[in-house]
C-alpha cells in the first residue's frame, strides 16, 4: 500500500519536472543533447560539443579545462551524452570544419539531468534584416545555419529557448550609440533597450526555470549587454578623449552609464558564476582606472583584492591572470600570490592547468610536425634556438593578411639570426591543399621551416593541448624549450620583434 501511495507522488513530480524543465534527484545527473536536422542534412559531417564545468570567461575559454565530444550523424541525429562535474556549466555546439568550427550554439547554460532535443527546422522566411554587431562570434550561429530555426523540447528546455529568443531580439535590433550629440551618455541607447527588452522575455519564463537557471541568465543579460557598452566606450570615447578637442565629460559619461552590480539580490553569489558578468567586472575597473591614467593590471589587481567577499575576489582575480597573462611585469609573482589566496578546489584546479599549460616558463609541449620532404620536425632537434610557431589552414584570409603584413617583415627583420627560427605549421589536412598553399606563398615563406600537423588536423596532440582554434594563432619558445607565449589576437610586427629580441 505504502508503494502504491506513492505512485501518484512521482507523477506529479515526473509532470511538474516536464513542464518547468526542473532536474530532480530521480534523475541522472548526465545531460544529453540530441540535434536532429529536418531536411535530414549534413549526414556525412560532424558535431562537436565543447563543456565547461567552470567558465570564468568566455574570452579566455580555450585557458581553461573543458570536455569535449563528438557525434557522427546518425540517421539525421548527433546524439551528445556528458557527465559534468557541476550542477551546471556552459557548452558550444559547433559544426566540425577545417580549420575555425562552425558555431551552432554559443556558450548555452546547462543543468544537470536536462534531457533535450533540437530540432532544426527549415525557416519559411528569410530572418529580418540583421544589423552589423560588433560581437560577431556571439551571433554566429545564426549566420551559420541561417536557413534554420531551432526548436527545443526535453527536461530543462524553457532555458535554451528563453536564451535563443533573447538572441533572437538581440540580433535583429539596430545599435545606436552610447554618446548624444554634446559628447554626454545617451540613456536611450540600444544596449540598454535590449537589456530591459531581453529581461521581460526573461520574466516570461519565470515559472519554467530554476532559480539557478533564472538568475544566471540574467547575470548573463546584464554581463552580455554591459560587455558592448565597454566595447563602445573604448573604441569611441576613450580612443578619441586624447584627441585635440577630446571629451571633457569622460569620467561623467562613465560614472553614469556604467556601473559594477545591480541591485537585485536574487543574483548575489549566482551572478559570480556568469562568465559573462565576470568579464564585464573586470571591463568595469580597467575602464573606472584608465580614466584615471592607470593602464597597468596590477592597478588592476589592487582595485579588485581590496573589494568583493572572498569567493567573489577569488574568481575575478584568476579571470584577470588569464586574461592578461603575459602583460603582468612579473606574471610568475602574481600567479603565486593569487594561487596562494585561492581557497576553492575548483579554482586551485584552474590555476594549476594553467601554470602547467600556459605560464611563461612552463615547458613546451614536444611536439611532432612533417615537412615537405616528409621528415618528421621536433620541438628537440631545434633546442638551443628561440621558435616562432605560426598555425594557419588553408583559405583563411585572417592568416594571409596577417603573413603579408607582419609576419613577413618580422621574418625579414631576423633573417641572418641563427638563433632565431619561424616554424609555419598548417592545419590542412589534405597534405596536397597544403603544398598548393605553401607553393602560393600567401601564407608563409620558402625560408621558414613549412610543416602541418600530419593529415590530423585540429586533433593533433600539440594543438589540442594548447586549445588552439583561433587562426592565426602565434605561439613563441625560448631556446630551452620553455613556452614564452601564445598570441592568439595578431600581435604587431614591433611587439613581435621585441619579444624575440628579449628571450634567449
Amino acid at each position: 500500500m505504502a508503494k502504491l501511495a506513492l505512485f501518484p507522488i512521482i507523477l506529479i513530480i515526473l509532470a511538474i519536472e516536464a513542464k518547468t524543465g526542473f532536474s530532480t534527484e530521480l534523475f541522472s545527473n548526465r545531460v544529453t543533447i540530441t540535434v536532429n536536422f529536418e531536411e535530414k542534412e549534413y549526414l556525412q559531417d560532424t558535431f562537436v560539443l565543447r563543456y565547461w564545468n567552470s567558465l570564468l570567461g568566455v574570452s579566455v575559454a580555450e585557458y581553461l579545462p573543458y570536455e569535449e565530444s563528438f557525434a557522427l550523424n546518425d540517421s539525421g541525429s548527433f546524439k551528445f551524452t556528458i557527465n559534468p562535474q557541476n550542477d551546471f556549466g556552459y557548452f558550444c555546439l559547433s559544426k566540425k570544419e577545417q580549420g575555425t568550427d562552425k558555431s551552432l550554439l554559443y556558450y548555452y547554460l546547462f543543468e544537470h539531468g536536462d534531457d533535450i532535443t533540437i530540432t532544426m527546422k527549415k525557416r519559411d522566411a528569410l530572418l529580418p534584416k540583421a544589423y552589423a554587431k560588433r560581437n560577431r562570434e556571439y551571433f554566429s550561429g545564426f549566420k551559420n545555419f541561417s536557413e534554420y530555426t531551432p526548436e527545443f523540447k526535453g527536461r530543462g528546455f524553457a532555458k535554451y529557448q528563453c536564451r535563443f529568443r533573447m538572441d533572437s531580439l538581440s540580433y535583429v535590433s539596430e545599435d545606436s550609440g552610447i554618446l548624444t550629440s554634446d559628447y554626454g551618455f545617451f540613456k536611450g541607447n540600444s544596449h540598454d533597450k535590449i537589456k530591459d527588452a531581453c529581461l521581460e522575455i526573461l520574466y516570461d519564463y519565470r515559472h519554467e526555470l530554476s532559480t539557478l537557471a533564472y538568475s544566471l541568465l540574467k547575470s548573463d543579460i546584464y554581463g552580455k549587454q554591459e560587455l558592448d557598452k565597454y566595447w563602445e566606450f573604448k573604441w569611441l570615447v576613450l580612443s578619441d578623449s586624447t584627441m585635440e578637442n577630446g571629451f571633457p565629460k569622460l569620467k561623467e559619461i562613465f560614472t553614469e552609464g556604467f556601473s559594477p552590480l545591480n541591485d537585485d539580490l536574487l543574483l548575489q553569489n549566482i551572478q559570480f558564476h556568469s562568465p559573462f558578468y565576470l568579464e564585464s567586472l573586470i571591463e568595469y575597473h580597467k575602464n573606472l582606472l584608465l580614466i584615471q591614467g592607470l593602464k597597468k593590471p596590477e592597478s588592476l589587481y589592487d582595485s579588485i583584492s581590496n573589494k568583493y567577499s572572498a569567493i567573489e575576489r577569488e574568481r575575478l582575480l584568476c579571470l584577470l591572470l588569464l586574461t592578461y597573462r603575459d602583460k603582468f611585469e612579473n606574471q610568475f609573482a602574481f600567479y603565486d600570490e593569487i594561487y596562494s589566496g585561492v581557497t576553492d578546489d575548483g579554482l586551485k584546479g584552474i590555476l594549476k592547468n594553467y601554470s602547467l599549460k600556459f605560464l611563461k616558463g612552463s615547458s613546451a609541449f614536444p611536439f611532432k610536425f612533417t615537412d615537405l620532404e616528409g621528415h618528421e620536425i621536433e620541438l628537440g632537434d631545434l633546442k638551443g634556438q628561440v621558435l616562432l610557431i605560426d598555425f594557419w589552414f588553408t583559405g583563411c584570409r585572417g592568416c594571409i593578411t596577417y603573413f603579408q603584413n607582419t609576419l613577413s617583415h618580422v621574418e625579414q627583420s631576423f633573417r641572418y639570426n641563427d638563433k632565431i627560427k619561424f616554424l609555419s605549421v598548417s592545419i590542412d589536412k589534405n597534405v596536397n591543399t597544403w603544398i598548393k598553399s605553401v607553393n602560393s606563398a600567401l601564407y608563409s615563406s620558402k625560408e621558414t621551416i613549412n610543416v602541418f600537423t600530419n593529415g590530423e588536423g585540429t586533433l593533433h596532440e600539440f594543438v589540442k593541448y594548447y586549445n588552439i582554434n583561433i587562426y592565426p594563432t602565434i605561439l613563441i619558445i625560448d631556446s630551452k624549450g620553455n613556452l614564452v607565449g601564445i598570441y592568439n589576437d595578431r600581435p604587431p610586427k614591433d611587439q613581435l620583434i621585441s619579444i624575440l629580441n628579449s628571450v634567449e
